[in-house]
């Protein structure tokens, strides 16, 4: 029986809840200090393709592109074409390459890939007001012969990997772009999953915070230590679901995010904080 498929990757467990502690499957950090300052993340390996699984779990799909890996941070999926091309439609611009699929990996370039899907297709493209060497989005059509069904999907990839940050402007303005949320929500979880309640705090002090704090090296102990700890997970949602952002914020004065496996751990300012803290729990 034919169904709509919605996965809102944003929603519960590729890019909404996996993008915080709740997250337990996550590869460890392998971020290490720089002379300079600030933590380098190391760039994924084409030879690490295929092999990130938990249980049998997929966490995010990979994407080679232009010589580099990326992360899958959202996907959509339905089987109304028509509304997945609507969301194509409203953030994508030039069409950047024609993609090949295996699974949960794709490429612009087949052999890269052990072997390639004959029941998919797939078009990347540039999303609008981002790098593209920073953030891409994938338009796919995948035929299941099992259920004689065809399913459409958009998703967002992301490359994390890589790079050195220094400030955390760095990542959360000049990549993505968190000053132009238009809502935020506190997400809490339970047995049936994340639930998320809008909220009116102001949000510019701590934006400033985030801003001016300095990334610090999270291996595999501290990725642990954190993701044990009591937080406050804030969703900050900019024109399109497909781009929300979550945050895990501690008390003491220290922001988390998870992209592609990796902890991105930022050190702030503590008051500022601390009283977000309290008036948004």
């Amino acid at each position: 029986m034919k169904k709509a498929l919605l996965l809102l990757a944003v929603c519960c467990l590729l890019a909404g809840c996996s993008n915080n502690e709740a997250d337990v499957g996550q590869v460890p950090s392998a971020s290490v200090s720089t002379e300079s300052g600030g933590v380098f993340y190391p760039a994924v390996s084409e030879k690490e393709i295929g092999q990130v699984c938990v249980d049998g779990l997929r966490i995010f799909d990979y994407l080679y592109y232009n010589g580099s890996i990326y992360t899958s941070s959202y996907n959509y999926a339905s089987e109304d074409k028509s509304a997945v091309q609507a969301k194509i439609s409203a953030v994508s611009e030039d069409k950047l390459a024609d993609i090949f699929n295996n699974e949960y990996c794709w490429s612009e370039d087949s052999e890269k890939l052990a072997q390639v899907s004959e029941n998919t297709s797939a078009v990347l493209y540039a999303v609008k007001g981002y790098d593209r060497d920073f953030r891409v989005c994938l338009c796919y059509e995948k035929y299941i012969p099992a259920l004689d069904e065809t399913t459409y999907g958009m998703m967002v990839f992301d490359k994390l990997n890589g790079i050195t940050l220094g400030k955390g402007s760095e990542l959360f303005s000049e990549r993505l772009h968190i000053g132009g949320y238009t809502e935020a929500y506190l997400r809490t979880f339970d047995e049936d999953g994340c639930r998320d309640e809008k909220i009116s705090a102001d949000m510019t002090d701590f934006l400033s915070a985030v801003y001016d704090g300095d990334f610090v090296k999270a291996d595999v102990e501290t990725a642990e230590k954190f993701r044990s700890r009591k937080s406050r997970t804030l969703v900050f949602r900019l024109d399109d679901e497909a781009f929300d952002i979550a945050v895990s914020v501690y008390p003491d004065g220290y922001v988390s995010m998870y992209s592609g496996g990796e902890m991105f751990l930022l050190q702030i300012d503590k008051a500022v904080c601390g009283r977000l803290w309290e008036e948004v729990g």
